[in-house]
């Protein structure tokens, strides 16, 4: 959402009241209307990480603020807020998970066709990459904004992390090479180390 869709009126990093925001682009509220009336099988779902929302009254703006967004686009939004540091807060998939499983009427979507949007990509400019890995970690492909709002085809050079969860389970290692102590060796060496 935040950096997204909208960003702040004032300027600043972070909004100072739920009416700090204004869309990001010119173009976004047409380019989503134009993509949802011409593309019926796809579902407008918003993922956002809202680590400021600590108590029910900011929760209560947050739902308010998306509220009035979703009214703007005029298209239907779910929306999916994730206030606390769990496993819905991306780049973890519980939001998506939850999704699927309580509010997709049954549907499981096509993995190939669907695609997540944000700003948080990895590239040097930005401040994250984790909108990049929850969509990698969902199986889904990943736009950034310009991508999809500004029709830039373009890619823009990224950073991943070393290590690639998928590819390490995809090609385990094989440690049939290691050699395992008997059972009661390793219950005697914890007994001894318990009493000394």
């Amino acid at each position: 959402m935040d950096g997204t869709l909208i960003t702040t009126k004032s300027g600043k990093v972070f909004p100072k009241d739920k009416n700090d925001w204004k869309f990001l682009l010119p173009q976004t509220v047409s380019r989503l209307q134009s993509f949802f009336e011409t593309n019926e099988d796809f579902k407008f779902v918003i993922f956002t990480n809202q680590g400021g929302c600590k108590t029910d009254s900011q929760l209560n703006e947050m739902k308010s603020k998306i509220e009035t967004i979703v009214r703007q686009i005029g298209v239907p939004v779910l929306a999916f807020v994730a206030p606390g540091k769990n496993k819905f807060r991306k780049p973890h998939t519980g939001g998506w998970e939850s999704f699927i499983r309580d509010y997709n009427g049954g549907v499981q979507p096509n993995l190939i066709k669907s695609f997540y949007c944000g700003d948080a990509a990895g590239r040097k400019k930005d401040h994250a990459k984790s909108d990049r890995l929850f969509a990698l970690n969902v199986g889904i492909t990943f736009k950034t904004p310009e991508e999809v709002f500004q029709n830039l085809s373009r890619p823009q050079e990224f950073e991943m992390p070393l290590f690639d969860p998928i590819k390490y389970m995809q090609n385990p290692p094989n440690n049939e090479h290691v050699t395992f102590s008997h059972q009661q060796e390793v219950s005697d060496a914890l007994e001894t180390s318990r009493i000394t």
